[in-house]
């Protein structure tokens, strides 16, 4: 028996159920990223800013296209951010205020993507 889940499969032949788990992922993987970056400045890494939400799996009726855009710039940000911070540690530079502000961009962009979700979740009520 594979260890492997078996997603439902459409009449298509793709998978069905497994987009969600993969932004979840991606979700995780962010915030994973802050908080080593929180670390890395000597800031607490569990912060209420970055204390994982069930964003973006726990949304009512969200559109996944719509949940991937939404994630896609945030996922894409952290993780060429991260990658020019470890680079440039790797290269003996500082990198304090980089990192400060690619945690502060993604605190302040992970808060409006929730409260632009709660705002279309209030509309839809």
């Amino acid at each position: 028996m594979s260890a492997v889940q078996d997603f439902p499969i459409d009449d298509a032949g793709n998978r069905v159920g497994c987009e969600e788990d993969i932004l979840a992922a991606r979700w995780a993987a962010m915030h994973q990223a802050a908080d080593a970056i929180a670390k890395m400045l000597g800031q607490p890494a569990a912060g209420s800013e970055r204390a994982m939400s069930l964003y973006p799996v726990g949304l009512p009726g969200g559109d996944l296209a719509e949940l991937e855009d939404a994630t896609g710039d945030l996922h894409a940000m952290m993780e060429q951010g991260l990658y020019a911070i470890l680079r440039a540690r790797e290269n003996g530079a500082e990198a304090k205020v980089a990192a400060k502000t690619l945690l502060t961009r993604f605190e302040n962009r992970r808060r409006d993507l929730l409260s632009q979700e709660r705002e279309n979740a209030d509309l839809a009520a």
